[in-house]
């Protein structure tokens, strides 16, 4: 999510329960690293993306993530809580 990338056209953000997030984009991706953990299972957060679709991975885990996009919202669900970290990274492929 830092090497090889640049800054998106958004450095910053929040999810809707408040985490902060920090953008970085790569090629067809944009990774948003999470600064804190998640209180559910789900992370919802405005991105305002010129694309029908995302394609979201969860770096550094073999789990999966389900999600959504529409009306500017990126909406995910993991399929096991995210383990303890200070920060998640999750890499958004645009579609």
């Amino acid at each position: 999510a830092i090497y090889g990338t640049r800054p998106w056209e958004r450095p910053t953000g929040q999810t809707d329960d408040g985490i902060q997030v920090r953008f970085t984009a790569k090629d067809d991706a944009v990774y948003a690293t999470l600064l804190g953990q998640p209180k559910t299972e789900s992370v919802s957060l405005a991105l305002d993306l010129q694309a029908a679709s995302a394609e979201v991975a969860l770096l550094g885990s073999s789990g999966s993530a389900d999600a959504s996009y529409a009306d500017g919202k990126l909406s995910v669900t993991f399929a096991e809580p995210l383990p303890e970290s200070h920060a998640h990274v999750l890499r958004v492929r645009l579609g």
